[in-house]
């Protein structure tokens, strides 16, 4: 298992910027193009290492989405990208502020 940082969160963020975003599938995430959904963006900007999106291992993303729901069911739930997308960039921005 990867040690998920902020550039992973932004990697993820600009996959789905540039390549698109999907719902209720991981998408194209072996692909350099094509829709993928948060899970499938984070295994791209992982390098295509397994990214498991757990509370231990995702603690800054879980702080961000509902108690009731994961990554999966909570991007599922979403209808824009630019949702998936301020999320990601959050992350990130609040991981870096934590290590300054």
């Amino acid at each position: 298992m990867i040690t998920i940082t902020a550039d992973h969160y932004d990697r993820a963020a600009d996959r789905i910027e540039s390549g698109g975003w999907c719902r209720h599938s991981y998408g194209a995430y072996g692909e350099e193009t094509g829709g993928v959904c948060l899970i499938g963006a984070m295994h791209y900007a992982a390098g295509g290492d397994n990214v498991v999106l757990l509370k231990r291992s995702a603690p800054d993303l879980y702080a961000e989405i509902p108690d009731n729901c994961g990554p999966e069911e909570w991007n599922d739930a979403q209808t824009d990208k630019r949702k998936v997308i301020r999320l990601l960039r959050r992350v990130a921005r609040n991981m870096r502020k934590a290590t300054t």
